[in-house]
């Protein structure tokens, strides 16, 4: 595919089939992501790739549970749910504590690559934050001690939404000549 076409075609995917992708391909999605600018070069990122059954049901429990407490059931238990039926979860992170904003933005940069990759794959994708919101419980589960950014769910697509609407750029752009 082209890249115009990658981007246009790239939807933030919430029903995904049973099929697993292969190793490679995880591979290649995560190398793309490593190709995305960093600020000063540090390459900010890490990851882990859940393809574990139990330990993505137990992410997803957090989540629940978060919201269980909580008293009142937010997008984290829909976010559970996508989690749960995902082949692949794909856990975000910071490696650096300093330029905490600079960082972000790499990371996001990263994520990004990962997510047009992921198209190009044929596959679909979601980024989810709402993994932050648990993240304590995310650390104790794995032994972690970065800072967790952000989560890639991967799968191929069971259901394919619709394109979402967009403001047009003469609405959101404003032009100093």
């Amino acid at each position: 595919m082209e890249t115009k076409e990658i981007i246009e075609k790239r939807r933030s995917i919430r029903s995904f089939e049973k099929d697993q992708i292969e190793d490679s391909i995880i591979k290649d999605i995560l190398y793309d992501g490593t190709m995305a600018p960093s600020a000063h070069h540090k390459q900010p990122w890490e990851f882990i790739v859940i393809k574990n059954e139990l330990i993505k049901n137990k992410i997803a429990s957090f989540l629940i549970e978060k919201d269980l407490r909580m008293g009142k059931e937010s997008s984290s238990s829909h976010t559970a749910r996508v989690i749960k039926e995902a082949p692949v979860c794909i856990l975000v992170y910071n490696k650096y504590e300093e330029q905490p904003l600079m960082n972000t933005l790499s990371v996001g940069a990263a994520i990004q690559n990962m997510l047009l990759s992921a198209t190009d794959h044929g596959l679909g994708s979601l980024w989810v934050g709402n993994v932050c919101k648990v993240e304590d419980e995310i650390q104790k589960l794995l032994g972690k001690n970065m800072r967790l950014m952000s989560a890639v769910l991967l799968g191929y697509v069971k259901e394919y939404p619709n394109k979402p609407e967009r403001n047009l750029v003469d609405a959101i752009t404003e032009w100093k000549i």
